[in-house]
């Protein structure tokens, strides 16, 4: 399992990411969206750590920020040139 720095370090080296922020159980991050998401995130987590706690919680907050992620892209996507709701 590696050190909290190690994840912070391969965390931080994502194109996309922000800030990093790990204390013990829990993780803060600011990243683009438009550059990686929560499943890049995720797969730097599983690669470093082997495994990641989930509770049901957290497994409702995970699901929630996806598709959060989803809708959002999805909104840019379609943005009209004229920005105006009519």
């Amino acid at each position: 399992m590696a050190t909290r720095e190690q994840l912070t370090a391969k965390l931080g080296a994502l194109m996309g990411i922000e800030s990093v922020e790990v204390s013990t159980g829990e993780m803060s991050l600011v990243y683009d969206l438009l550059q990686v998401s929560m499943k890049n995130i995720e797969n730097i987590i599983f690669q470093t750590q082997g495994h990641m706690k989930q509770t049901m919680t957290d497994k409702l907050r995970k699901g929630l920020i996806q598709y959060s992620e989803e809708c959002e892209l999805d909104d840019l996507a379609h943005l009209s040139e004229s920005r105006g709701c009519h």
